[in-house]
């Protein structure tokens, strides 16, 4: 009996592993971040493989989704109870925010693709962002945190309750459409308390707060807008 023999090799080149096997060559890709930014003038953008960050000229960065383009959400910001609004400031790449009060966000796209945001409200006592997330979206879907996964429910008709605290902590990875291509996430310190709700009724599934311990002093998170 005759026993052929196959060599197998691999090799990481360009982001792809390429797998020899006889005659056959296989390759498959490494998932790359392909965010860069738009200019403009209304509107500049960070536009990553699932998700964009959209800077309009007043209010606060929105978040649409990269395929369809549509909007989801948005990084909505209150002051010591207050919802407030910024005029966006662009110096080059950098997108900032101006508040009342002395407050800035600043956003980046960092040298590995995701987007850094960071800010400083010196006059607030208490601040906190909200992002709400679209039901058409993410609705029966995934979340991950810091790999423990929870589904965020279907709609259901005339639920009991309106709104369902999902998780409060201080975790280092939120991750939407957990196991998807399409999954993207937030990145932190492991020191901001963070909370993940689901809304039963109304337009939005989801809702991500993040609640930074000091605002008067520098703090950050992070956008990982997804890869392709």
């Amino acid at each position: 009996m005759k026993i052929k023999r196959f060599l197998f090799s691999s090799a990481l080149l360009f982001g792809a592993v390429t797998f020899s096997v006889g005659a056959e060559e296989v390759i498959q890709k490494e998932p790359v971040r392909a965010t860069h930014y738009i200019p403009g003038k209304a509107l500049v953008r960070y536009k990553g493989c699932v998700v964009q960050v959209m800077g309009y000229s007043n209010g606060s960065p929105q978040f649409n989704l990269t395929n369809p383009n549509e909007r989801f959400g948005g990084l909505a910001v209150s002051v010591d109870g207050k919802s407030v609004k910024g005029t966006r400031r662009d110096e080059g790449k950098i997108i900032h925010y101006d508040f009342p009060g002395g407050g800035i966000l600043t956003m980046q796209i960092m040298p590995d693709k995701r987007v850094s945001f960071e800010g400083k409200f010196p006059g607030a006592q208490k601040l906190y962002f909200e992002v709400p997330m679209l039901a058409k979206f993410f609705s029966s879907s995934r979340v991950d945190i810091d790999g423990t996964v929870k589904n965020i429910p279907a709609r259901q008709e005339n639920p009991k309750v309106n709104y369902v605290l999902i998780f409060k902590g201080t975790p280092k990875s939120v991750q939407f459409f957990a196991g998807e291509p399409k999954a993207f996430g937030f990145e932190f310190d492991g020191t901001t308390q963070v909370r993940i709700g689901h809304f039963t009724r109304g337009n939005n599934a989801v809702v991500l707060r993040i609640d930074p311990a000091n605002p008067a002093e520098k703090f950050s998170f992070i956008l990982d807008p997804g890869t392709k």
